[in-house]
């Protein structure tokens, strides 16, 4: 694999990455078979949830 970008910080350090991540995590749980795709409004939602492992465990994966 090939590296063809550093992401440093939080989202939005240095550029907007919401959308990005939004579609990242869209794609990753459609590669895990998870029957779920999120909305924007789903995911502005799940933005103040602070921490992967809390976001897990409200959402129940």
């Amino acid at each position: 694999m090939t590296l063809k970008a550093v992401f440093f910080g939080s989202i939005g350090s240095f550029s907007e990455t919401s959308r990005l991540q939004l579609d990242s995590f869209n794609e990753s749980m459609k590669i895990n078979q998870i029957d779920e795709i999120w909305n924007e409004k789903e995911y502005i939602g799940y933005l103040k949830i602070s921490g992967s492992i809390t976001l897990q465990q409200y959402y129940d994966l």
